[in-house]
């Protein structure tokens, strides 16, 4: 009797145990803390809590299961549709948990009444279901609510075709949903049930049991889907078309061939094709004699893959003289885009012959590539063709700058004689630009310096592209000398030339310029472009010297962290170029402050100097990306500037969700509540869940111990020196020693930054 007495002891205790997780949780407290947390913040936070979720089912997922709601006005199931959701991804990337997990949504599947939660729980079910579930899958889908949801769910798990047969056979299941089944599980069993279907189906049923046919069909059903959808016909007609020659796909095809519709003849003339391989270049002659563009470019393509390119070719070549306008094209078309290398000639004839086809004969060529096809495109660059030639030789394979040279020299003797056509000089200038033609720099230099105004600018805007170091010397001088808009070009091509030097050369270059130049201000911008340390010193010693704002201008784009410093010293010293100075000043901290406190302790240096609204908003934008205890207090004190407090309650927002610092609860709290007074006054879409976001913060927060004075003590006399909230009572570097819930945060650098 104790024997017994002692086994069913050790039985309750077992139960018990096995109710609760290795902390000693029950499942109510393990399902509590998971939903409290729902949704997470991160995708840590969301393993952690799907995985006490995983641990605890199938009791678990039962528990949470349970307490959805029927669907109504202002009901909330969210919490625990995430719960739900992630267990089940959870458990498809953690095969160990998944068959208690899979157990648990099973139960609840067959514990819930409510149709919509009942759905709800097929679908993760779905997401990780085997075998063992079909036999459930099956019983739910001859429930018309419910035969969606586990219709696709059987399709999705691997031996469900017999399943799916069944309720085939039986024909209680709504049969566009298992027409769609048969089809996705390629069941050609089916086809005998289906056939029948159609003959008592209409609209979407009967659709969906013609496509399915479409699929899975023989020949048998060739002519019930010609009777009813024409489009799975020609599908079916080509699936079967397999080279056999078979006399049912012949007259299928014929069929086809007769429609008005492209798709529908196309389908005719592929399924002709395959069915008799050797017979594939008299459907295509056929073709090309058709006025139907669609179809034409239809059979090309697959007869190709049928007979082969070469076969296509000779055809085509031998046919093209007699072909339609439309014809032409689509035969030049395929050529090029088949790199069909020998039909060249054809294609630079047609070149030759101008007209309408030269655009397309151009671009093929350009596709076929070659020394005789350069020399035909580049022809081109001259008159009605020349903005085809220019697209074609773009992307022309090969060396083209001897044949773009003389074509370019061609030109410039026809402008200056006197035609005044720029369109095809700019072209050809344009074709020189892109493809970087560096040798033919000394022509883009003489037009540069044309007399010709247009001309000049062509050469002018080319320059960067075509000069190297070489050139830094002479693009100087033309720089300083410089009139009107070329000013500016030079200055580019200038940049452009000394680009691949290292930055030191680069500003010892640059600075021999400015030291003899007579506008030693142009070329401060090539000077932050090098972007070395002795440029910094050089801008802003030249701001200092003659308060030259091109000087500040370069200071403020060079990418040299050096300059951070000195752009601050500007501000402080000139409130007009304040703002821009702070605007750079936080592009290089961003860029290059590597330390989260220095970085921060810049941004409140930046924002103490900011004017414009518009700036002070960009620089809280950075803050708002320190998830720190001293970010969140800087964000904090612009909550009550009016025109920033929305991208400060942004930041403080953001940072007190992800910061793993430890923050004080009172200041925690104070600046939070006034983020949330701040987007409950907009009142825009997003603010409400910004505000939850604010509640679910501080509910997780600890509130701060505050210590008091005891009765006694404050008898005596004794005065309380730190409460664990303020030190009003101190002296000292307050910024340095922060009150941290009833203790002092110390950040002080000791005997740098002073002492409390």
């Amino acid at each position: 009797m104790k024997k017994i007495f002692s086994a069913i002891i050790c039985l309750v205790l077992a139960l018990s145990l096995g109710a609760q997780d290795a902390r000693q949780r029950s499942i109510d407290t393990i399902v509590a803390d998971v939903l409290a947390a729902m949704p997470a913040q991160n995708a840590a936070d969301q393993a952690t809590q799907m995985a006490d979720l995983a641990a605890s089912a199938p009791s678990s997922i039962v528990k949470v299961a349970s307490m959805l709601k029927p669907a109504a006005a202002g009901v909330k199931n969210s919490a625990f549709e995430y719960a739900l959701t992630g267990v089940a991804s959870y458990a498809s990337a953690n095969p160990s948990v998944a068959p208690a997990v899979r157990e648990g949504l099973a139960q609840a599947i067959k514990a819930t009444d409510d149709v919509t939660n009942k759905e709800f729980l097929m679908i993760q079910l779905r997401r990780i279901a085997t075998a063992d579930q079909i036999a459930l899958f099956k019983d739910l889908a001859k429930n018309p609510s419910l035969a969606a949801a586990a219709v696709g769910a059987l399709v999705d798990i691997p031996g469900a075709d017999s399943a799916i047969l069944d309720l085939v056979n039986a024909a209680k299941v709504d049969k566009s949903l298992l027409a769609d089944a048969v089809s996705r599980k390629g069941l050609t069993a089916a086809e005998p049930a289906l056939q029948a279907w159609a003959a008592a189906s209409t609209g979407r049923e009967l659709r969906a049991i013609c496509s399915s046919l479409a699929k899975i069909g023989s020949a048998s059903s060739l002519d019930l889907l010609k009777a009813n959808s024409t489009a799975d016909f020609a599908d079916l007609a080509v699936k079967l078309a397999d080279g056999t020659n078979s006399k049912v796909v012949a007259k299928a095809a014929k069929a086809l061939l007769g429609s008005d519709v492209s798709a529908y003849k196309s389908a005719g003339a592929l399924a002709q094709m395959k069915n008799n391989p050797l017979k594939a270049v008299k459907t295509l002659s056929a073709a090309l004699k058709s006025d139907d563009v669609k179809f034409r470019n239809s059979v090309l393509n697959d007869a190709a893959s049928i007979a082969g390119k070469d076969a296509v070719a000779a055809l085509a070549q031998t046919m093209y003289p007699k072909l339609a306008q439309g014809a032409k094209a689509d035969v030049l078309n395929w050529i090029g885009s088949n790199k069909i290398h020998n039909a060249a000639p054809l294609v630079i004839s047609a070149i030759a012959d101008g007209g309408d086809l030269a655009s397309t004969a151009i671009a093929a060529a350009g596709k076929l590539g070659g020394g005789d096809c350069l020399q035909a495109i580049v022809s081109q660059l001259s008159g009605p063709a020349s903005a085809a030639a220019q697209t074609a030789l773009k992307s022309f394979k090969g060396d083209i700058q001897d044949a773009v040279g003389a074509a370019f020299d061609k030109e410039l003797s026809a402008v200056t004689a006197g035609s005044k056509d720029y369109s095809s000089m700019m072209n050809i200038v344009n074709l020189i630009s892109s493809r970087k033609l560096s040798g033919l720099a000394p022509r883009m230099y003489a037009l540069a310096q044309s007399s010709d105004s247009k001309l000049a600018l062509f050469g002018q805007t080319a320059l960067a592209s075509v000069v190297g170091a070489a050139d830094a010397d002479k693009l100087s001088g033309l720089l300083d000398a410089a009139q009107g808009d070329a000013e500016a070009l030079y200055r580019n091509a200038l940049q452009s030339s000394l680009k691949t030097l290292p930055a030191q050369e680069q500003f010892e270059k640059v600075s021999g310029m400015i030291a003899s130049a007579k506008n030693p201000s142009r070329f401060f911008s090539a000077l932050a472009n090098s972007g070395a340390d002795s440029a910094v010193d050089l801008l802003r010693k030249s701001f200092d010297e003659t308060g030259d704002k091109a000087a500040f201008n370069a200071l403020c784009g060079i990418r040299n962290y050096k300059a951070a410093d000195q752009l601050l010293a500007i501000a402080k010293g000139n409130p007009d170029l304040a703002d821009r100075a702070v605007e750079s000043f936080t592009s290089l901290v961003s860029g290059f402050e590597k330390n989260a406190d220095v970085k921060c302790g810049k941004y409140a240096q930046a924002l103490s100097l900011a004017q414009a609204a518009d700036i002070k908003s960009m620089i809280l934008k950075q803050v708002a990306a320190l998830p720190t205890m001293k970010s969140f207090l800087l964000a904090g004190k612009y909550l009550d500037d009016a025109a920033v407090k929305m991208t400060a309650a942004d930041a403080v927002r953001k940072i007190a969700s992800a910061t793993k610092e430890e923050l004080d609860y009172s200041t925690l709290k104070a600046s939070l509540e006034k983020a949330a007074k701040a987007y409950t006054e907009r009142g825009q879409a997003d603010d409400e869940y910004a505000v939850k976001e604010i509640e679910k913060i501080l509910g997780e927060a600890e509130p701060s111990p505050i210590s008091e004075l005891t009765a006694e003590e404050k008898k005596q006399g004794f005065e309380m020196l730190f409460d664990g909230t303020n030190l009003d009572k101190w002296q000292g570097d307050k910024e340095g020693y922060i009150p941290m819930n009833g203790t002092i945060y110390v950040s002080a650098n000791y005997g740098s930054t002073g002492n409390l």
